[in-house]
Protein backbone atom coordinates (compact mmCIF):
# COMPACT_ATOMS: atom_id res chain seq x y z
CA UNK A 1 0.00 0.00 0.00
CA UNK A 2 0.90 3.65 -0.78
CA UNK A 3 0.35 6.35 1.72
CA UNK A 4 0.48 9.88 0.31
CA UNK A 5 0.97 12.90 2.82
CA UNK A 6 -0.31 16.05 1.78
CA UNK A 7 -2.67 18.85 2.27
CA UNK A 8 -6.76 19.73 1.49
CA UNK A 9 -5.91 22.90 -0.64
CA UNK A 10 -4.11 24.09 -4.01
CA UNK A 11 -3.01 20.52 -4.67
CA UNK A 12 -3.97 19.37 -7.65
CA UNK A 13 -0.77 17.63 -8.33
CA UNK A 14 -1.57 15.50 -5.67
CA UNK A 15 -5.01 14.55 -7.13
CA UNK A 16 -3.62 13.54 -10.05
CA UNK A 17 -0.61 11.49 -9.44
CA UNK A 18 -3.36 9.63 -7.14
CA UNK A 19 -5.61 9.34 -10.68
CA UNK A 20 -2.27 7.59 -12.03
CA UNK A 21 -1.64 5.33 -9.63
CA UNK A 22 -5.08 4.00 -9.70
CA UNK A 23 -5.21 3.93 -13.50
CA UNK A 24 -2.24 1.51 -13.31
CA UNK A 25 -3.27 -0.53 -10.75
CA UNK A 26 -1.35 1.27 -7.29
CA UNK A 27 -3.13 1.28 -4.15
CA UNK A 28 -3.13 4.51 -2.27
CA UNK A 29 -4.07 6.09 0.39
CA UNK A 30 -4.36 10.15 0.86
CA UNK A 31 -3.76 11.54 4.67
CA UNK A 32 -4.25 15.49 4.53
CA UNK A 33 -2.46 17.83 7.48
CA UNK A 34 -5.66 19.08 8.40
CA UNK A 35 -7.42 15.60 8.93
CA UNK A 36 -5.33 15.96 12.17
CA UNK A 37 -7.57 18.64 13.45
CA UNK A 38 -11.02 16.07 12.73
CA UNK A 39 -11.44 17.39 9.32
CA UNK A 40 -11.72 13.49 8.38
CA UNK A 41 -12.35 10.79 11.04
CA UNK A 42 -9.00 8.83 11.96
CA UNK A 43 -7.80 7.10 14.91
CA UNK A 44 -4.63 5.78 15.41
CA UNK A 45 -4.71 2.36 17.78
CA UNK A 46 -1.74 0.82 18.96
CA UNK A 47 -2.12 -3.41 19.17
CA UNK A 48 -0.13 -6.08 20.58
CA UNK A 49 2.43 -4.31 22.07
CA UNK A 50 2.67 -2.05 19.08
CA UNK A 51 3.94 -4.59 16.98
CA UNK A 52 1.01 -4.18 14.45
CA UNK A 53 -0.30 -0.79 14.67
CA UNK A 54 -3.46 0.11 12.65
CA UNK A 55 -4.15 3.69 10.97
CA UNK A 56 -7.74 4.06 10.45
CA UNK A 57 -8.72 6.76 7.51
CA UNK A 58 -12.31 7.52 6.57
CA UNK A 59 -13.24 3.80 8.25
CA UNK A 60 -10.68 2.04 5.79
CA UNK A 61 -8.12 0.10 8.29
CA UNK A 62 -4.01 0.69 6.92
CA UNK A 63 -1.72 -1.51 8.63
CA UNK A 64 1.64 -0.20 9.40
CA UNK A 65 2.73 -3.53 7.87
CA UNK A 66 1.27 -3.08 4.53
CA UNK A 67 2.64 -0.03 3.60
CA UNK A 68 5.32 -0.15 1.80
CA UNK A 69 5.70 3.50 0.06
CA UNK A 70 5.35 7.07 1.11
CA UNK A 71 5.11 9.99 -0.40
CA UNK A 72 5.74 12.68 1.75
CA UNK A 73 4.27 15.63 -0.47
CA UNK A 74 3.04 18.46 1.53
CA UNK A 75 2.06 18.85 4.89
CA UNK A 76 -0.46 21.57 6.57
CA UNK A 77 1.31 23.83 8.99
CA UNK A 78 -1.44 23.92 11.42
CA UNK A 79 -1.46 27.26 12.68
CA UNK A 80 -5.42 28.02 13.46
CA UNK A 81 -7.55 25.87 15.63
CA UNK A 82 -10.77 26.20 16.88
CA UNK A 83 -10.63 27.32 20.91
CA UNK A 84 -15.02 27.99 22.20
CA UNK A 85 -14.90 29.74 25.19
CA UNK A 86 -11.00 31.25 25.09
CA UNK A 87 -10.89 34.89 24.18
CA UNK A 88 -8.09 36.32 26.16
CA UNK A 89 -5.14 36.99 24.43
CA UNK A 90 -2.29 35.75 27.03
CA UNK A 91 -4.50 32.70 27.83
CA UNK A 92 -5.51 32.21 23.98
CA UNK A 93 -2.04 32.16 22.68
CA UNK A 94 -1.05 29.40 25.25
CA UNK A 95 -3.95 27.37 24.29
CA UNK A 96 -3.16 27.64 20.97
CA UNK A 97 1.04 27.17 21.19
CA UNK A 98 -0.43 24.09 23.45
CA UNK A 99 -1.93 22.79 20.66
CA UNK A 100 0.62 23.29 17.88
CA UNK A 101 2.81 20.90 19.71
CA UNK A 102 0.19 18.40 20.64
CA UNK A 103 0.19 18.56 16.88
CA UNK A 104 3.65 18.05 15.63
CA UNK A 105 3.39 14.97 18.56
CA UNK A 106 0.77 13.08 16.61
CA UNK A 107 2.72 14.24 12.96
CA UNK A 108 5.79 12.87 14.57
CA UNK A 109 4.00 9.77 15.29
CA UNK A 110 2.51 9.19 12.19
CA UNK A 111 6.01 9.88 10.56
CA UNK A 112 7.61 7.20 13.07
CA UNK A 113 4.76 4.61 12.26
CA UNK A 114 5.71 4.28 8.03
CA UNK A 115 9.12 4.98 8.87
CA UNK A 116 10.14 1.13 7.66
CA UNK A 117 8.47 2.17 4.14
CA UNK A 118 10.37 3.44 1.14
CA UNK A 119 9.98 7.27 1.72
CA UNK A 120 9.45 9.92 -1.85
CA UNK A 121 10.99 12.70 -0.15
CA UNK A 122 11.42 11.97 3.68
CA UNK A 123 10.01 15.07 6.24
CA UNK A 124 13.26 15.39 7.22
CA UNK A 125 14.65 16.59 3.43
CA UNK A 126 11.46 18.49 2.98
CA UNK A 127 12.68 21.83 4.00
CA UNK A 128 16.70 21.72 3.49
CA UNK A 129 18.24 25.14 4.27
CA UNK A 130 18.98 27.05 0.97
CA UNK A 131 22.57 28.69 2.46
CA UNK A 132 23.83 25.05 3.39
CA UNK A 133 22.15 23.90 -0.36
CA UNK A 134 24.53 26.47 -1.62
CA UNK A 135 27.25 25.05 0.40
CA UNK A 136 26.79 21.67 -1.23
CA UNK A 137 25.78 22.85 -4.65
CA UNK A 138 29.37 24.69 -4.66
CA UNK A 139 31.01 21.48 -3.61
CA UNK A 140 29.36 20.07 -6.46
CA UNK A 141 30.71 21.89 -9.09
CA UNK A 142 27.71 24.20 -9.76
CA UNK A 143 28.02 27.38 -10.30
CA UNK A 144 26.54 29.79 -7.28
CA UNK A 145 25.45 33.51 -6.66
CA UNK A 146 27.91 35.38 -4.71
CA UNK A 147 25.75 34.99 -1.20
CA UNK A 148 25.73 37.31 2.13
CA UNK A 149 23.85 36.96 5.17
CA UNK A 150 24.13 40.29 7.74
CA UNK A 151 22.68 42.61 10.28
CA UNK A 152 24.57 45.08 9.51
CA UNK A 153 24.34 48.24 7.61
CA UNK A 154 28.14 48.47 6.54
CA UNK A 155 28.48 45.33 5.56
CA UNK A 156 25.06 45.03 3.63
CA UNK A 157 26.41 48.59 1.78
CA UNK A 158 29.80 47.41 0.54
CA UNK A 159 28.27 43.74 -0.49
CA UNK A 160 26.57 46.52 -2.98
CA UNK A 161 28.99 48.67 -4.04
CA UNK A 162 31.22 45.16 -4.51
CA UNK A 163 28.56 43.29 -7.22
CA UNK A 164 26.80 46.87 -8.26
CA UNK A 165 23.31 45.24 -8.76
CA UNK A 166 21.79 42.90 -5.59
CA UNK A 167 18.67 40.86 -4.98
CA UNK A 168 17.30 40.08 -1.62
CA UNK A 169 15.00 36.81 -0.72
CA UNK A 170 14.27 34.66 2.10
CA UNK A 171 16.63 32.34 3.73
CA UNK A 172 14.08 29.94 4.62
CA UNK A 173 10.63 29.17 2.99
CA UNK A 174 8.28 32.10 1.65
CA UNK A 175 5.17 33.32 3.47
CA UNK A 176 2.14 34.48 2.40
CA UNK A 177 0.56 37.37 4.73
CA UNK A 178 -3.21 37.58 5.00
CA UNK A 179 -4.75 41.29 5.75
CA UNK A 180 -7.53 43.03 5.42
CA UNK A 181 -9.20 40.35 3.32
CA UNK A 182 -6.47 39.59 1.08
CA UNK A 183 -3.36 37.83 0.53
CA UNK A 184 -0.12 39.59 0.44
CA UNK A 185 3.39 37.17 -1.15
CA UNK A 186 6.93 37.63 -0.64
CA UNK A 187 9.07 37.90 -3.79
CA UNK A 188 12.76 37.97 -4.50
CA UNK A 189 13.17 41.61 -4.91
CA UNK A 190 16.11 44.12 -6.25
CA UNK A 191 17.78 46.17 -3.06
CA UNK A 192 19.50 49.23 -4.14
CA UNK A 193 21.73 51.84 -1.72
CA UNK A 194 18.82 54.04 -1.41
CA UNK A 195 17.52 50.76 0.15
CA UNK A 196 20.50 50.67 2.39
CA UNK A 197 20.84 54.21 3.12
CA UNK A 198 17.36 54.25 4.48
CA UNK A 199 17.72 50.89 6.83
CA UNK A 200 18.93 50.98 10.19
CA UNK A 201 22.21 50.77 11.61
CA UNK A 202 22.04 47.32 12.73
CA UNK A 203 18.46 45.32 11.71
CA UNK A 204 17.65 41.79 11.31
CA UNK A 205 19.59 39.31 9.26
CA UNK A 206 19.04 39.47 5.89
CA UNK A 207 19.85 37.18 2.89
CA UNK A 208 21.25 38.99 -0.39
CA UNK A 209 22.92 38.10 -3.49
CA UNK A 210 24.36 39.44 -6.07
CA UNK A 211 22.26 40.08 -9.39
CA UNK A 212 22.88 37.85 -11.92
CA UNK A 213 22.81 38.41 -15.53
CA UNK A 214 19.92 36.19 -16.54
CA UNK A 215 19.39 35.30 -20.48
CA UNK A 216 16.30 32.79 -18.90
CA UNK A 217 15.64 30.69 -16.27
CA UNK A 218 15.49 27.19 -16.01
CA UNK A 219 13.38 24.64 -13.63
CA UNK A 220 14.09 20.98 -13.34
CA UNK A 221 12.48 18.35 -11.66
CA UNK A 222 14.65 15.25 -10.89
CA UNK A 223 13.21 11.98 -10.51
CA UNK A 224 15.33 8.56 -10.42
CA UNK A 225 18.44 10.16 -11.52
CA UNK A 226 16.80 11.62 -14.62
CA UNK A 227 15.73 15.13 -15.20
CA UNK A 228 13.39 17.23 -17.00
CA UNK A 229 13.93 20.37 -17.49
CA UNK A 230 11.99 23.72 -18.56
CA UNK A 231 13.26 27.14 -19.83
CA UNK A 232 11.99 30.12 -18.97
CA UNK A 233 11.78 33.40 -20.87
CA UNK A 234 10.99 35.65 -18.11
CA UNK A 235 13.40 38.62 -19.16
CA UNK A 236 11.42 40.02 -21.58
CA UNK A 237 8.95 41.16 -19.06
CA UNK A 238 9.34 44.25 -16.18
CA UNK A 239 7.60 42.33 -14.13
CA UNK A 240 8.60 38.80 -13.97
CA UNK A 241 12.63 40.14 -14.98
CA UNK A 242 13.51 39.94 -10.75
CA UNK A 243 11.61 36.90 -9.98
CA UNK A 244 9.18 34.72 -12.88
CA UNK A 245 6.55 34.27 -10.00
CA UNK A 246 5.21 37.34 -10.32
CA UNK A 247 3.20 35.71 -12.80
CA UNK A 248 1.56 37.78 -15.95
CA UNK A 249 -1.55 35.89 -16.16
CA UNK A 250 -2.10 38.55 -19.07
CA UNK A 251 0.99 37.70 -20.83
CA UNK A 252 2.62 34.74 -19.70
CA UNK A 253 6.22 33.97 -19.86
CA UNK A 254 7.19 31.48 -22.82
CA UNK A 255 7.84 28.25 -21.41
CA UNK A 256 9.55 25.16 -23.27
CA UNK A 257 11.57 22.35 -22.78
CA UNK A 258 15.03 22.39 -21.99
CA UNK A 259 17.88 20.26 -22.08
CA UNK A 260 20.91 20.99 -19.35
CA UNK A 261 24.34 20.48 -20.82
CA UNK A 262 25.62 16.91 -19.79
CA UNK A 263 28.27 18.65 -17.38
CA UNK A 264 26.05 20.38 -15.60
CA UNK A 265 23.76 17.04 -15.32
CA UNK A 266 26.79 15.52 -13.56
CA UNK A 267 27.22 18.25 -11.02
CA UNK A 268 23.40 18.46 -10.55
CA UNK A 269 23.99 14.36 -9.57
CA UNK A 270 26.89 14.60 -7.51
CA UNK A 271 24.68 17.76 -5.26
CA UNK A 272 21.76 15.59 -5.35
CA UNK A 273 23.52 12.44 -3.43
CA UNK A 274 25.45 14.86 -1.45
CA UNK A 275 22.07 16.52 -0.48
CA UNK A 276 20.45 13.01 0.21
CA UNK A 277 17.73 14.06 -2.13
CA UNK A 278 16.04 11.53 -4.45
CA UNK A 279 13.62 14.09 -5.93
CA UNK A 280 13.63 18.00 -6.47
CA UNK A 281 12.40 21.04 -8.54
CA UNK A 282 15.71 22.78 -8.96
CA UNK A 283 16.21 26.58 -10.03
CA UNK A 284 18.87 27.58 -12.37
CA UNK A 285 19.66 30.85 -13.91
CA UNK A 286 21.20 30.71 -17.54
CA UNK A 287 23.72 33.44 -17.51
CA UNK A 288 24.37 36.04 -20.30
CA UNK A 289 28.10 34.84 -20.19
CA UNK A 290 27.05 30.90 -20.75
CA UNK A 291 26.90 29.73 -16.98
CA UNK A 292 23.83 27.67 -15.21
CA UNK A 293 23.94 28.89 -11.84
CA UNK A 294 22.44 27.31 -9.22
CA UNK A 295 20.14 28.98 -7.13
CA UNK A 296 17.61 26.21 -4.70
CA UNK A 297 16.33 22.96 -4.69
CA UNK A 298 12.89 22.64 -3.18
CA UNK A 299 12.35 18.48 -2.58
CA UNK A 300 8.53 19.12 -2.19
CA UNK A 301 8.25 21.86 -5.18
CA UNK A 302 5.56 21.90 -7.98
CA UNK A 303 6.67 20.23 -11.19
CA UNK A 304 3.12 20.24 -12.36
CA UNK A 305 4.64 23.89 -14.01
CA UNK A 306 7.12 21.77 -16.06
CA UNK A 307 5.35 18.92 -16.18
CA UNK A 308 2.37 20.18 -18.64
CA UNK A 309 3.58 23.05 -20.82
CA UNK A 310 6.57 20.03 -21.52
CA UNK A 311 4.46 17.21 -22.22
CA UNK A 312 6.79 15.33 -19.45
CA UNK A 313 4.18 13.48 -17.78
CA UNK A 314 5.42 13.75 -14.42
CA UNK A 315 2.92 13.10 -12.29
CA UNK A 316 2.49 9.67 -14.35
CA UNK A 317 6.47 9.35 -13.49
CA UNK A 318 5.79 10.07 -9.75
CA UNK A 319 3.15 7.67 -9.84
CA UNK A 320 5.11 4.85 -11.26
CA UNK A 321 7.79 5.41 -8.99
CA UNK A 322 5.39 4.77 -6.02
CA UNK A 323 4.24 1.79 -7.49
CA UNK A 324 7.03 0.45 -7.68
CA UNK A 325 8.73 1.38 -4.31
CA UNK A 326 5.45 -0.65 -3.23
CA UNK A 327 6.13 -3.46 -4.91
CA UNK A 328 10.06 -4.01 -4.83
CA UNK A 329 9.78 -7.74 -6.59
CA UNK A 330 8.08 -5.96 -10.50
CA UNK A 331 10.22 -5.43 -13.08
CA UNK A 332 7.48 -2.84 -14.53
CA UNK A 333 4.02 -0.47 -14.59
CA UNK A 334 2.05 -1.26 -16.55
CA UNK A 335 -1.23 0.60 -17.55
CA UNK A 336 -4.14 -0.96 -16.05
CA UNK A 337 -7.72 -1.38 -18.59
CA UNK A 338 -10.42 0.62 -17.06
Amino acid sequence: MIVVLSRDAYETTTDEVLDWIETLGGDAVRLNGEDLTGVEPYALSLEDGALDAVFHLAGRPVRRRDVRAVWFRRWHSLRHFDTPGVHEPGLLGSVRHHLGRETRALTDALYFLFGHARWLTSPAEARPGKLRMLQLAAQAGLPVPATLVTNRRDQLRAFVERHGRVITKCASDVEVFRHAGESWGMYTAELTLDDVDAAPEVFFPTLVQERLEKRWEVRTFWLDGQVHSMAIFSQGDAQTEVDFRRYNVKRPNRNVPYRLPPEVVEALARFMELAGLGTGSVDFVRTADGRHVFLEVNPGGQFGMVSQPCNYFLEKKVAEHLIRGDRPDADSVEWRDS
